[in-house]
């Protein structure tokens, strides 16, 4: 099982002013290709800028409390935010995460930010 982190997302209400924070005082690089790829017509066409250190991606996105209902999803990714990994094996991560932390209601209490989703696909 290869686990590797993808991408932070950090939700804002003014994504022009924290892009400008990381690329201006952090020396983030913009990542320019990833706004072309944007399917805006299904659910979200918030306000989204991509940057990144050469490793790992932060995406802004604008706050949207409404995706969850035009996307017909159960999780909303842009209330938040969220921290999104890749791997080759979601079922071998979904056990891992089960044998050390304990059972879903287990992890919500501990960390109420945390949601786990039966319906995320391997990238």
């Amino acid at each position: 099982m290869k686990l590797k982190l993808h991408h932070i997302n950090f939700c804002s209400t003014n994504v022009a002013a924290l892009d400008e924070f990381y690329r201006d005082v952090l020396d983030l690089e913009p990542e320019p290709g990833m706004a072309n790829g944007r399917v805006m017509t299904q659910g979200y066409s918030g306000d989204v800028a991509f940057v990144t250190d050469g490793t790992t991606q932060l995406h802004l996105a604008e706050k949207d409390l409404g995706v969850t209902f035009r996307t017909g999803q159960a999780i909303n990714p842009v209330e938040r935010g969220h921290i999104a990994f890749r791997t080759d094996d979601i079922e071998a991560v979904k056990k891992r995460l089960k044998e050390h932390v304990g059972s879903r209601k287990h992890l919500e209490a501990i960390f109420p930010q945390l949601e786990i989703a039966d319906h995320l696909r391997v990238q």
